[in-house]
């Protein structure tokens, strides 16, 4: 709230600067707004994050049997790059467990030149025409200005590829 408070001072700033005719000022004003509010974003990320982390993933059902994974990584990056992909990978893997009715699945993630490129496929019952990309992998392949696509190759299943600029 007080961040929110900060955020409508500051914008009733930029705008009186404005009138003023202070656009130089104006500008100066709205970038370090822009900054202050992508920092509000991650902490309040990191927040929904935490809270997200606390749930406990239930065992699985030995009766219904869980998907058989298989994970091959070999890539390099910062330590803030790697742990993103990683959170990538833990939600994809959790995507598949939930969603997918799959037997088995495979995630594959690798540097290939000035790209990082993470495959996520599954056996599964696969994405229904029309359906939206998974927002929780979306909303982190943006936050790194990457890139992410439904692959529809005629093959069963889910088959998501992401590319993120190598970090």
């Amino acid at each position: 709230a007080q961040a929110l408070a900060g955020v409508n001072l500051q914008i009733q700033s930029c705008r009186e600067l404005f009138r003023r005719g202070r656009h130089d000022d104006a500008l100066a004003g709205l970038a370090e707004l822009q900054t202050g509010v992508n920092h509000e974003h991650d902490q309040l990320r990191s927040y929904i994050r935490s809270l997200v982390e606390r749930e406990t993933s239930p065992l699985p059902d030995p009766q219904t049997g869980d998907a058989s994974f298989s994970v091959h990584a070999d890539f390099q990056g910062s330590a803030p790059f790697v742990e993103h992909v990683l959170h990538i990978m833990l939600e994809g893997t959790r995507n598949v467990r939930r969603h997918a009715r799959a037997r088995s699945a495979a995630i594959n993630a690798a540097t290939t030149g000035a790209a990082f490129v993470l495959a996520i496929d599954d056996d599964g019952v696969g994405f229904a025409d029309g359906s939206e990309l998974p927002w929780s992998i979306a909303s982190r392949v943006a936050e790194f200005g990457g890139a992410l696509t439904l692959r529809r190759d005629g093959e069963p299943g889910g088959h998501l590829r992401i590319e993120l600029p190598a970090a």
